[in-house]
């Protein structure tokens, strides 16, 4: 048999011709293990077959008829409605090649059992004429040594290398064929028609006006105040001349400049304060007596002013 990762390898090249953006990343993961689920048969339990059986290695799971069966089934059970942007067919299609191309690589080593392509019709094995690749050991530890080192060079050779060389030629195409993607042009709307105007809002729905207040009541009305009678003039008259009246106050006349006098309403003049002590305090006591003697002329009145 080929080794795995040239099983993988091959299947690369499958899905370049499936390839578009945005497809999901477990479809190619699919496409691996099914390339290499059909060498499944080495580690199944050993039991006394021939060589040649159906069940034998390169027996049964490396037919057509398997790849048709388990890409069905795997379809319908994950990939029922595709995998966008591709549909359920081309899904089934890339599965069913992804699974067939192990048995189709099987057929190109030089060693071991051919392949039945056509169990369980036909227990015939083929082999193509053709035969480049080295048939790989299927025992893990055997694969780690110098010969699996010659196994991998031989199938990078014969199968990694055009694998590659394909997938790039094909992806390069699919880009350059693409079309670009459409953008929708903005028509110019002739001068004559309007340009609609926005739906307006719904209304809010309408409630029920709320019922007026109710209206206090009217005071109680008042008393009638009752009159009083009238009186004749002639005691009006004699009121008010009964009355006593009303005498002023008389002011005293204004004494001379500068002296306040002793029965006018004016204010006294406050008593000399000293701002701060002075340096010298013989002048402060000068003051003091010169305003001592100004108030005292002040309260004496007019008369004692004249004496002086």
């Amino acid at each position: 048999m080929a080794s795995a990762p040239t099983h993988i390898v091959a299947t690369g090249a499958i899905a370049a011709f499936f390839h578009k953006p945005r497809v999901p990343w477990h479809l190619w993961f699919s496409g691996a293990l099914l390339a290499v689920a059909p060498d499944l048969d080495v580690f199944a339990p050993r039991v006394p077959v021939a060589y040649q059986d159906l069940v034998a290695h390169r027996g049964l799971s490396h037919s057509l008829l398997m790849a048709v069966v388990v890409s069905t089934l795997i379809v319908l059970l994950f990939y029922r409605d595709g995998a966008w942007p591709l549909r359920a067919k081309r899904v089934w299609l890339f599965l069913f090649l992804a699974m067939a191309s192990h048995g189709l690589l099987d057929a190109l080593t030089n060693g071991g059992p051919g392949v039945a392509f056509f169990a369980p019709f036909s227990a015939k094995r083929y082999f193509f004429p053709y035969r480049p690749l080295l048939v790989s050991p299927l025992s893990i530890k055997a694969f780690l040594t110098s010969r699996g080192v010659a196994i991998l060079l031989n199938e990078m050779k014969w199968v990694w290398a055009p694998s590659v060389g394909l997938a790039a030629v094909v992806l390069t195409l699919r880009a350059w064929l693409r079309p670009p993607p459409r953008r929708p042009v903005a028509r110019p709307r002739p001068a004559s028609q309007p340009r609609p105007a926005p739906p307006l809002p719904p209304p809010p729905p309408k409630r029920a006006p709320a019922p007026p207040p109710p209206r206090p009541a009217p005071p109680p009305p008042r008393p009638p105040v009752p009159l009083a009678p009238l009186e004749p003039p002639e005691a009006s008259a004699a009121a008010a001349r009964a009355a006593p009246a009303r005498v002023a106050p008389v002011r005293a006349a204004p004494g001379p400049p500068g002296r306040a006098a002793a029965t006018s309403d004016r204010r006294q003049p406050r008593r000399f304060r000293p701002a701060a002590p002075s340096r010298h305090p013989h002048r402060c006591r000068r003051r003091c007596r010169r305003w001592r003697r100004r108030l005292r002329g002040a309260a004496a009145g007019p008369a004692a002013a004249r004496r002086r």
